[in-house]
């Protein structure tokens, strides 16, 4: 393939990708949507499912990915809602953005670790950041998260990783 950029001060830049794909047979095409809707199982038991998220676009992905497998969905815009919900309500696993407004992903961490109700507690945590680095992982696996998933992320993973926490095999 080939990539170019042209640039002009003050106006921007353009930048071109060309690339020169193989045309493949309709044969090929249903192998691979069959083999991708075999991978993308809807799980044994429903979960309910608390997202700590403030971006409005990251927050309907995942709705529409928990549509698609049944799960029940709770939003919270930053970890000080995220407490809130989940003193009110019981759940079976966390998906944790990191960086969050008035209470980030590591403080809301920090605090269901040392919560009192042992069941609250140990729930399982998913770090979800855009920040993807192996000292990033190790903070967040330091802080007490269970996982950590960089975004953006792959269904499938986030489906097997749910899976493995909450033991929905």
């Amino acid at each position: 393939g080939k990539i170019s950029v042209e640039s002009e001060k003050g106006s921007g830049s353009v930048f071109k990708v060309i690339l020169q794909l193989k045309k493949t047979s309709n044969r090929q095409q249903t192998d691979y949507n069959q083999l991708h809707k075999n991978q993308l199982q809807v799980p044994v038991r429903k979960l309910k499912v608390l997202l700590a998220e403030d971006v409005v676009l990251n927050q309907r992905l995942v709705v529409k990915i928990m549509e698609k497998w049944q799960y029940d969905l709770d939003i919270a815009d930053n970890g000080k809602i995220a407490i809130e919900l989940l003193l009110k309500n019981n759940y079976d696993i966390i998906l944790m953005d990191i960086q969050m407004p008035i209470m980030d992903g590591y403080q809301t961490t920090t605090m269901i670790r040392s919560m009192p109700d042992t069941k609250k507690q140990s729930i399982p945590i998913i770090a979800l950041t855009a920040h993807a680095s192996q000292a990033e992982a190790e903070k967040c696996i330091n802080l007490g998260m269970n996982a950590y998933m960089a975004k953006p992320f792959n269904q499938q993973n986030l489906l097997s990783t749910i899976n493995q926490l909450t033991n929905n095999n």
